[in-house]
């Protein structure tokens, strides 16, 4: 599954932002949520194109910014003045536990293959005391790329996890502050 997911947004890259109206959307969402002020380091997980971190980037009072992404293609393209780019892939961070003051993703995390795994292991980066801010589709969002979808019959749309589903286990984990 990851793989042609990273196929799809690298084949993407270039025409990307010119179509996401709900990924900006939610981008803007998780950042109106997120400290005015971030104390570095700050990794976001699926930066994609940068629609989040242009809006966090300038809020980093000192330390580093990482932008990950899973697609190689999505980051040769991407805007990210000031930020640290880096292709892996988010369920298998390439840091150590403890890397991180905070943690962001919008619009991302939903294509993650095993999340009741992997959201621990991300949170796990975070500091004692770090804060994350996440927006996850879940069923029923996108609905525009389904609509796309099906009128076009060109490509397919992910599967979206009901909310429900996705692992809630990390609320008041290691006394770090969640921004939902």
């Amino acid at each position: 599954m990851t793989h042609a997911i990273r196929r799809r947004f690298d084949r993407a890259g270039a025409s990307y932002e010119t179509v996401a109206v709900a990924q900006r959307r939610v981008a803007a969402d998780v950042a109106a949520r997120c400290p005015d002020r971030l104390s570095g380091p700050v990794l976001e997980i699926g930066a994609g194109s940068g629609l989040l971190t242009r809006l966090l980037v300038p809020r980093l009072t000192g330390g580093c910014y990482v932008a990950l992404d899973l697609s190689p293609g999505m980051l040769v393209h991407a805007t990210m003045p000031g930020a640290d780019q880096v292709a892996a892939d988010g369920e298998m961070p390439p840091f150590l536990p403890g890397s991180f003051g905070f943690l962001a993703s919008a619009s991302a995390m939903q294509w993650y293959a095993d999340p009741a795994r992997s959201l621990p292991i991300d949170l796990a980066l975070l500091r004692p005391g770090g804060a994350f801010a996440l927006a996850i589709f879940t069923e029923g969002t996108l609905a525009e790329l389904a609509e796309a979808s099906r009128n076009t019959g060109f490509g397919s749309v992910h599967p979206m996890r009901a909310g429900g589903v996705l692992p809630c286990r990390a609320r008041g984990s290691a006394g770090h502050r969640i921004f939902l």
